[in-house]
């Protein structure tokens, strides 16, 4: 059961990690010019290391990772059973989506977190 629940925790991060990637190159350039794109991916792939990397040590570890993946588990596993259902998992995708396109639309203020 642990190794079942170690390797859905992993698809589960992957799949963000994609989103990550995907989104951007299948929307369009949200941020304006290249340059601009790259710098704000960039920084948003910074932040988003540092949330994960705790100990602010400079690496991500498996404790950390799997913390991290426990804690996203938990917010999409909405009756508390364990288990993700579709609709779950398809609500916290359209969860994502919707943060996603607010704290990246065109025209962004300073001072958006991302993620």
């Amino acid at each position: 059961m642990a190794m079942k629940y170690k390797v859905m925790c992993y698809s589960l991060f992957l799949g963000g990690v994609l989103s990550l990637v995907l989104i951007p190159a299948f929307a369009g350039n949200p941020y304006g010019s290249e340059e601009e794109g790259a710098a704000e991916e960039q920084e948003m792939h910074k932040k988003m290391f540092q949330k994960l990397d705790e100990d602010g040590d400079g690496k991500i570890s498996e404790d950390e990772f799997e913390e991290a993946m426990e804690e996203k588990f938990e917010r999409m596993d909405k009756d508390d059973d364990d288990l993700l259902t579709q609709e779950e998992w398809e609500a916290a995708a359209k969860k994502h989506k919707k943060e996603y396109k607010k704290e990246h639309h065109r025209g962004a203020g300073e001072g958006s977190e991302g993620y």
